[in-house]
């Protein structure tokens, strides 16, 4: 008791002074406002103890001193994580900047290698597209870029065109889950799969790896473009079992069922195929890209191919999405292209070439869907584009299996022949109109209609002109558009997610059941032991 007697005159006779000096009234304050190792003053602190007592009024206000000490102490110190301090909120805005500088720099230093001009002169075996003056077509069909893209894109083609001396055409763009693949497509320069045995394994340039497909996440030069492997029919033949939308990264693998098998590594037996000439002067054909008779000479260096990995992966998925849609969706007028058949030692093989002095396309051919055919070869549901090479016998008779693959469709048919079958809800629909399919080419509710395209007022006010244009739409791939013009200019271009439309498969996909578990092995010569427990 005489010790707290002594503290309390003690504290009084302190509280006396500090009335008496203000100095000293001042500087006791000032420490208690003091931070020095940062964070709440103890002034602070017991200011905000004392409002959350008298705002909430506890009866034993005394023993809770300490919980509600405690309470405000760690509500501080969350809020005080929470906010930042002025210093690191500018040190962020200093490295945001930073980061965005360090961007924007690189973008404009990877476009500028863009306006360059190439090393390597323009010539048969360099060729490009125009994309400004195809992109006013695109318009009629619903696509555009942009005007800022179009044009890094048609730089970026033609740097990849003259840096590989490759016959390119802009395929067009997929969209996937995290940005855009932007396709190119050129003729294949080394046939990847040359005699019968090696066409068992994978079709050459006769069938789906008749092109060879480059892509880009974004327009940029040469080294941005990638070149995708080859197809074989294995992956052609899974890829029309499945849906599946692209990630944006053609390392990743593909979980898929069936399994999408790898590529074969290229054999050594690969030989260079000669430069494809480009069309007759004073013919505007742009699409599909010279598909004409050989006749020059052969390539002296071409580059290789690049061959797919051991494992699928989304490149392997993008290359046989392309090869796909390649063969339903682009179009041609009839009359352009002729069919022949050639025979060499891999077999005999269907051929589309371009045919002597084809006439132009008239006004009055737009109108009707019979007029376009399928320029490249068909794709059937075991991926191959012709025949079925089968092992031979020791006669030199190809071995058929009691059920031997079906053919592929013939070359150059009509669009008009492309049709489904009704679903349940449709034959219930338009079953008493006695239709049991549907076309899988649309315009605006119609097969093909005409637009006015001309350039004046005059013109584009008119129903029908000199200018107008047929756009066609397909039903199977959404996103394949074919835009047609009086004469020989035709445009295929595909813009979409590189999935077929869901009416192309009515039935729910169900996954196949597992087979029956197998009896557990016996061995026939052991005896059986009684059960003892049978006498009990």
């Amino acid at each position: 008791q005489k010790s707290v007697i002594l503290l309390q005159k003690s504290n009084a006779m302190a509280s006396n002074e500090t009335k008496e000096d203000p100095a000293l009234f001042q500087e006791a304050k000032e420490f208690l406002r003091g931070v020095p190792g940062g964070g709440t003053s103890v002034y602070d602190h017991m200011t905000q103890v004392l409002v959350k007592v008298l705002n909430e009024r506890p009866t034993d206000a005394n023993q809770l001193f300490e919980e509600v000490s405690s309470a405000v102490r760690d509500t501080t110190v969350q809020e005080e994580e929470k906010l930042p301090t002025e210093e690191q909120l500018e040190e962020k805005c200093d490295v945001g900047a930073e980061h965005a500088r360090r961007q924007v720099l690189s973008w404009t230093r990877d476009r500028a290698l863009l306006f360059v001009a190439p090393d390597t002169e323009v010539n048969a075996e360099v060729s490009f597209p125009d994309l400004m003056d195809e992109s006013r077509m695109w318009q009629w069909g619903g696509v555009g870029f942009g005007d800022v893209t179009t044009s890094l894109l048609q730089l970026g083609l033609k740097q990849l065109a003259c840096e590989q001396k490759l016959q390119l055409r802009f395929w067009g763009k997929i969209a996937t889950r995290s940005g855009d693949y932007f396709i190119a497509q050129s003729l294949t320069k080394i046939n990847p799969s040359v005699g019968r045995e090696a066409r068992m394994a994978m079709e050459g340039t006769e069938g789906p790896n008749k092109f060879t497909y480059w892509v880009a996440t974004e327009p940029g030069g040469a080294n941005t473009w990638t070149q995708l492997p080859f197809v074989t029919p294995d992956q052609l033949a899974v890829v029309q079992k499945i849906r599946r939308f692209f990630t944006g990264n053609l390392s990743a693998p593909v979980a898929c069922s069936p399994p999408l098998p790898p590529s074969p590594p290229l054999t050594s037996s690969s030989i260079p195929l000669p430069p494809v000439p480009p069309v007759e002067s004073g013919s505007d054909v742009t699409s599909p890209p010279a598909e004409t008779e050989v006749t020059s000479p052969p390539v002296e260096s071409a580059p290789t191919p690049v061959s797919g990995p051991q494992n699928s992966t989304e490149a392997n998925l993008l290359s046989a999405t392309c090869a796909l849609i390649t063969a339903d969706t682009c179009l041609t007028y009839a009359g352009f292209y002729e069919a022949e058949t050639e025979e060499t030692d891999g077999g005999e093989f269907n051929v589309i070439k371009i045919a002597e002095g084809p006439a132009p396309m008239m006004l009055d051919s737009l109108k009707d869907s019979g007029s376009f055919v399928h320029a490249e070869l068909d794709i059937n549901l075991v991926g191959r584009s012709q025949a079925t090479p089968y092992p031979l016998n020791a006669d030199g008779e190809p071995m058929e299996p009691e059920e031997p693959d079906a053919e592929p469709q013939p070359p150059l048919r009509s669009i008009a022949e492309d049709t489904r079958p009704l679903s349940e809800s449709e034959t219930q629909l338009l079953g008493d109109l006695g239709l049991d399919t549907k076309p899988l080419w649309q315009m605006s509710g119609e097969a093909v209609m005409v637009k006015p395209s001309g350039p004046t007022v005059e013109d584009a006010g008119k129903s029908e002109s000199s200018h107008s244009v047929a756009v066609l739409k397909s039903l199977k791939w959404p996103g394949a558009v074919t835009i047609a013009k009086e004469g020989k200019t035709i445009l295929n271009i595909y813009v979409g997610f590189g999935v077929t439309s869901s009416c192309m498969r009515p039935k729910v996909y169900e996954p196949s059941l597992p087979s029956a578990i197998e009896a557990e092995w016996k061995d026939p010569n052991a005896e059986e032991d009684a059960d003892p427990t049978l006498g009990m």
